[in-house]
């Protein structure tokens, strides 16, 4: 499989056949270090960010101190590319650790501070800028999703009616979201 990788990053079947292979002949060694090379070359990759997670949930798992320490990884590959949606996808599923424990409010400080962060430097840019306008959608809808997990409702439908504005092609979407946060 790595020479089809090699030749075509992106390639879903060969992905599903390495992870197939992993789970069949238990070898998980080094496995990281090889989706890393991928995420190196091509931090947008959701390929190997899929794989990441595969490959962390079959050997360590995501206890506290690995979702630790993908969290720092994670906010390393945002600062590359802040509007990478990849890359905070993954960052959500680790804050979905929160059912089970391995996410912790001080993990929940962390990138929600980073995610300010990222939004405030992608505001100091002009709004006709449309990179600066993708740099803080990503941001702000990780945060809706943040603040909904806690139970923040009124910190999630500000940050929908910042959407209504930022993301005009899901608009209808974040007016949903806010009416509903309204309800709960």
């Amino acid at each position: 499989t790595a020479e089809i990788l090699a030749m075509d990053t992106k390639n879903y079947h060969a992905w599903s056949h390495r992870q197939w292979i992993l789970a069949e002949f238990k070898i998980w060694d080094n496995e990281l270090a090889f989706v890393e090379r991928f995420l190196v070359s091509d931090v947008y990759n959701n390929s190997a960010w899929n794989h990441r997670r595969y490959v962390i949930l079959n050997t360590s798992g995501y206890t506290e101190e690995v979702t630790g320490m993908e969290i720092s990884y994670t906010l390393e590959k945002i600062k590359i590319a802040p509007e990478n949606e990849s890359a905070w996808n993954y960052l959500w599923g680790l804050v979905k650790g929160k059912q089970d424990g391995s996410f912790t409010a001080e993990h929940k400080n962390i990138v929600e501070q980073f995610a300010v962060l990222i939004l405030k430097e992608a505001s100091e840019g002009s709004d006709s800028d449309s990179g600066s306008v993708s740099k803080r959608v990503e941001p702000m809808s990780f945060l809706v999703e943040v603040y909904t997990l806690w139970g923040e409702d009124t910190m999630a439908i500000e940050m929908c009616k910042r959407l209504l504005e930022a993301d005009a092609v899901r608009h209808n979407y974040w007016q949903f979201r806010a009416k509903e946060l309204g309800r709960s």
